[in-house]
């Protein structure tokens, strides 16, 4: 009977397994999952995976540029995606570039927590007596989430530049 049942199923080959598709990931369900620390990969990005010893599953911007060596090693890389709808914060780190104002500093951690973002650092290096770098890292549900927190943050006055910092 098993061998009857068994005649009318494809067989599951080598090459069949591997070519499964992008593996969908939502935290770390199943897996051991982590996100890479140099290009911060947060949901909405292009992203892709190495396999490392000890860590499992790294996730990587596809830009990011620590995978250019790994890439011609394909048995070290998966195509993974992002899960429609994670329930989890993500760490972001920002660049901010403004001239120096009284409360400026404040007005700037305000309008990112008035967005839903939480501030984990946040560092200031004064570049001369009229500008200042803020380096902050934040936390994000989505690109469309930090989307809204730079757009916001560019409306301040005396903000000359944010950007977000990657490898």
């Amino acid at each position: 009977v098993a061998r009857r049942l068994l005649e009318n199923q494809p067989s599951l080959t080598e090459d069949s397994t591997r070519d499964l598709g992008p593996l969908s990931i939502k935290g770390t369900e199943g897996l051991v999952v982590t996100y890479a620390r140099c290009c911060r990969p947060i949901p909405g990005d292009p992203i892709i995976g190495h396999i490392s010893a000890g860590r499992g599953i790294v996730i990587h911007l596809e830009s990011c540029k620590n995978m250019s060596e790994l890439r011609d090693k394909n048995e070290e890389i998966m195509s993974v995606r992002w899960e429609d709808h994670l329930d989890q914060e993500f760490a972001v780190e920002l660049r901010v570039e403004l001239e120096h104002e009284k409360g400026l500093i404040a007005v700037l951690a305000s309008t990112i927590t008035s967005s839903q973002a939480n501030i984990d650092r946040i560092s200031i290096l004064e570049r001369d007596a009229h500008l200042a770098t803020v380096n902050l890292v934040i936390n994000v549900k989505d690109r469309v989430h930090l989307a809204r927190v730079i757009r916001k943050v560019r409306h301040i006055h005396n903000i000359n530049k944010i950007l977000r910092v990657r490898s």
